[in-house]
Formats: C-alpha cells, structure tokens, sequence
C-alpha cells in the first residue's frame, strides 16, 4: 500500500537520524531503538487492510469462533460416541456376512476422500480416536469382567488383542502426522477411527474375523512356546531387579534415555507380553485366562490414558516413565495380580 510505504520510509529516516545522534552514545540504546522499528515495520508489512478495517464487534465474534471450536469437536466426538455405543447395542451380530464388510469400508472409504478437512478435522478428531479406540473399549471391557456371560470375555480380549495394540503403538504416529499437512492428519484419524469401529462394529466384528482366519491358526501355535519362554525372563528379571543395586543401575541408565524412546519402552513393556498371553488364553477353553487378561487390558488402558493426559505437563520429571513400567509390570505379572486388585 502507498501510505505504508511513506510511512515506512519516515520510521526508517528518523531511525537512521536516531543512530546518528546517539552514535557516540550508548551503542546498546541504538540497537534498541532500531529493533523497535523492525518490529513495528514488520507488524505493519503482516497487517492486511482487511484487518485494519476490520471492526471491533467482528473482532469478537472471530475471538468467539475460535473460542467454539474446542466445543464443535468435543460436541462431534461425543455424538461418534453416541451412534457407536446404540449401533453396538440394538444391531444384531452378523460378521460371516461379506457383504457387510464390502458395505462398511465401501462408505468409509467415500467418507474419509469425499468430506471436507474442515468437516472432517471436527468429527475425526485424536479426542474420537481415543473414544472410539479406547474408552468405550475400556468400558465394555469392564462391563463383561463385571457379567457372567463368557462369550463377552473372549469377544473383547480379541479386540484388545488388536485394536488395543493398535492404539497404544500408533500413538506416535499422530504426533508425526499432526505436524505434517492438515490433509493428512484427517485421513489418519478418520481411517483409525473406522479401523477401530469395524473391529467391534456388530455387523462386521473385524477383531473375530482377523482372530479365526488368523491369530488362532498361524499365531497361536507359534506363541504358545514363546509365551514359556517371556515369562521365565520375566520372572528372572523381575529376581534380579529385586537387588537395589541391579535396580538402581538399570535406574540411572534408563534416565538417560531421550523422552520418546523412553514412551516407547514403556508401551512395549505394556502392550508386548500380554499380547502373547492372550492370544494363547483365547486359544484356550478355560475362561479364567481370559478373564484375567481382560481384566488386565482394561486396566492398562485407563493407565495409557493417564499416561498420554499426563505426560505433557509431567512427562519431564525424571522417574515418571520408570513410574509407569513398574505400574505396567504390577498389573500384569500373574505374581502380584495387581489388575485384578485394582480393578476390584
């Protein structure tokens, strides 16, 4: 714009007269002042007209906008939550079906290329993610410890055997993808939103799918033995660990590991071994195991939630990842049963 340049120009005279005054003065004073002058130069390059005659009541309604937004998405995720758990509820279980499963990806493939990142970054937000990946999973988790009925024990151990994994290891993946494009930081959500979904969907029930043609063939044959094999190391660290001198050591070298690799130990500590025992439980009849690695899985969940609430306002206090491992191990470690102390 004209007038910006000229004034422009006059903020730049008077500068280089301002410098030449104090030239033989304070060195620093010079530096100041020509500093403020960048600063408001600049402020005046980056300012549109459009924001300089934008009115104050338009101000506050951008203001209000932005201030929305938080409550847009926490509105969307909330009502995801609520058609997942009705459609959970009053559908009937039909995953045999393949036409289901065609249908399924068939509407979200069209939703998740066809609906706008403006829409989409709303709806298919981390906070439905974690909803629909892990707290309602939580939930019904609990729920089926709490009931009876063994067909829900072993019908949600297969989820968590999946689809919890899943979303404790792709954790670190959202915060790569959100620091990319927008564009695709929504396809990611979205595809880990329906991926999560199909796996308990009623319809298409991916987790006994992917369970029957898959783990319980191939992978559960093959884990049986490794199962033997983790848990006497397991129990043979766990009695070296016992020595404080052990303990401290394996302390003082764990602290210095940077922050992600130390999430990274600390989920794998979590998500590892009780994967390889519940697929060989649910490769079982007895309903016990089961049970106990439910039980487990619900309560590792909602410490993996802390976990990832936590860690961005604590996360740098030295021990808080050590903390978490020990919880982790306490909880799983048939020796303590610490899961089902807690959940109980």
């Amino acid at each position: 714009m004209p007038f910006t340049n000229i004034f422009d120009q006059l903020r730049l005279a008077v500068t280089v007269r301002l410098r030449s005054v104090l030239k033989k003065g304070d060195p620093e004073s010079s530096r100041r002042i020509v500093a403020v002058s960048a600063n408001k130069r600049s402020r005046a390059v980056t300012t549109t007209p459009v924001e300089l005659l934008l009115p104050h009541s338009s101000k506050i309604q951008q203001q209000k906008q932005m201030s929305a937004d938080p409550w847009i998405t926490l509105a969307c995720s909330i009502g995801i939550l609520a058609a997942v758990a009705l459609s959970y509820k009053y559908l009937d279980p039909n995953p045999y079906d393949w036409k289901h499963h065609v249908i399924y990806w068939i509407i979200a493939i069209l939703i998740i290329v066809l609906l706008p990142a403006s829409v989409s970054s709303y709806i298919f937000s981390s906070l439905t993610v974690t909803l629909v990946g892990a707290v309602y999973p939580v939930y019904r988790a609990t729920k089926a410890v709490c009931t009876p009925d063994e067909h829900d024990d072993k019908e949600w151990l297969q989820y968590w055997m999946l689809g919890g994994v899943l979303f404790c290891i792709t954790t670190w993946v959202d915060d790569v993808i959100s620091a990319e494009k927008a564009d695709s930081a929504c396809i990611w959500m979205s595809t880990l939103a329906f991926s999560f979904f199909w796996l308990y969907f009623p319809k298409t029930r991916g987790a006994l799918i992917v369970y029957e043609n898959i783990t319980e063939p191939f992978l559960g044959p093959r884990l049986k033995p490794l199962q033997r094999k983790m848990s006497n190391f397991i129990t043979y660290l766990y009695q070296t660990m016992a020595n404080a001198v052990h303990l401290y050591l394996l302390w003082i070298i764990f602290m210095f590991l940077p922050a992600g690799l130390k999430r990274t130990v600390a989920i794998l500590v979590g998500t590892v071994y009780p994967f390889v025992c519940s697929v060989t439980a649910a490769a079982t009849e007895e309903i016990d195991d089961d049970t106990y690695w439910l039980t487990y899985w619900a309560v590792y969940g909602c410490l993996f939630l802390i976990m990832d609430v936590l860690e961005t306002w604590v996360g740098w206090i030295p021990g808080f990842y050590t903390l978490i491992i020990f919880s982790t191990v306490y909880l799983m470690l048939p020796m303590f049963r610490g899961a089902d102390k807690v959940f109980r």
